[in-house]
């Protein structure tokens, strides 16, 4: 009888293991009208990367915006004493190396790097850096990228177990990489295994898999979770499952994997107004649009159609000449599912700043996809 209590208790505490390793990762922009007290006192994130700052000679410039945001974030953190809720910094962005290709290029950079980078932590009370360079060796001729972002990324490790976290109790510092999930992309900047070893946790960018381009003038989900049947080859492969499962099956841990969910969508324009379907011609596109602009320039219009790609698992609609994309809470709700079931390390949202905190749409709640997907994994 004892014992197998006790067995009970160990499983139960295993379980808790479990669960609490699961992370839930939000990325978020310097705002002045985002609620950073709901958003910290809610703990609708384990992990809250704010960003994003440049690499200028080699150190992080930080800008009087992000200086003040950080310090606000902080200063949220220690009065409503959520020390496990981990602030950390993102360094990058965007579609330019951000000054990583100088920092990463030789020893002697990489370590005054490094170093900036415990000095950004200890001066705002950090918990961790995140490095997101798009993308190492792309687009580029610096071929040598790919295999010197690795070793920016050791030296990181390396800088950052010799410091130990002085801000709190929260344990060692954090490092994390932002990677895209495209699969040209992947192919010329990343050497997977060794940027698995050096990181704590990676967050897989599972969007943009359509963009208009002139080139490239069709619609598409910007974040499917499935294929649909008629996507082969290349094709087949702009979905969520395909590049969480092709990083894990390249040598990137499945527990670090934590996989990317999209806040915002996109609106194009079509071609043939009577032509809805995903991969219809398109001759614009009006670019990202947060949760709240989707609601409140189609969803909530009588004119608009809303349909769900029963294939994807994700919603789309048409309005007039406009063909939009996005995420829904029922959508990122059956991510969040398919992520945890499947092994993965957690979700990573991007970004909170595009979520309905403005009460656009009709759930009466704030930030209703990143509630969503707190619902489905706690």
């Amino acid at each position: 009888m004892f014992k197998t209590f006790h067995f009970i208790v160990l499983l139960s505490s295993f379980h808790l293991i479990l669960v609490q390793d699961f992370k839930r990762v939000c990325y978020m922009r310097a705002d002045p009208e985002i609620p950073v007290d709901y958003i910290i006192r809610s703990q609708l994130c384990s992990h809250i990367i704010i960003g994003f700052v440049s690499v200028v000679d080699n150190l992080i410039e930080m800008d009087e915006t992000n200086h003040l945001f950080l310090k606000r974030c902080k200063t949220t953190v220690t009065e409503s004493n959520s020390n496990e809720v981990l602030l950390m910094l993102s360094v990058g962005g965007g579609n330019n190396d951000r000054g990583f290709h100088s920092a990463a290029l030789n020893d002697a950079n990489r370590k005054k790097f490094a170093i900036s980078s415990i000095e950004v932590i200890n001066k705002y009370g950090l918990n961790g850096i995140d490095i997101d360079w798009e993308f190492p060796s792309w687009g580029n001729l610096y071929v040598d990228d790919k295999n010197n972002f690795n070793l920016l990324l050791k030296e990181l490790r390396q800088t950052f177990d010799m410091y130990p976290n002085a801000n709190n109790n929260s344990g060692p510092l954090v490092l994390s990489a932002a990677v895209a999930a495209q699969y040209t992309i992947i192919e010329r900047s990343y050497v997977i295994p060794e940027l698995s070893k050096y990181v704590d946790f990676i967050n897989l960018m599972t969007y943009d898999y359509y963009i208009f381009h002139w080139y490239w003038p069709f619609v598409g989900h910007n974040s499917p979770l499935f294929a649909r049947p008629i996507e082969l080859g290349l094709f087949s492969t702009f979905n969520t499952k395909w590049s969480a499962n092709h990083w894990n099956k390249m040598g990137a841990d499945k527990s670090k994997i934590i996989v990317g969910i999209p806040t915002y969508g996109r609106s194009f324009r079509m071609l043939f107004r009577w032509l809805h379907i995903p991969g219809t011609p398109v001759v614009s596109s009006t670019g990202d649009k947060s949760y709240s602009q989707i609601c409140e320039e189609y969803i909530s219009d009588s004119g608009t159609t809303v349909r769900v790609d029963t294939s994807s698992r994700v919603p789309y609609g048409y309005k007039g000449s406009y063909w939009f994309t996005y995420e829904s809470e029922d959508s990122a709700s059956e991510k969040a599912k398919w992520i945890k079931d499947n092994g993965f390390g957690g979700v990573m949202t991007f970004s909170l700043n595009a979520d309905d905190f403005k009460n656009k749409c009709t759930t009466n709640e704030l930030f209703p996809i990143h509630s969503a997907i707190k619902r489905t994994t706690i």
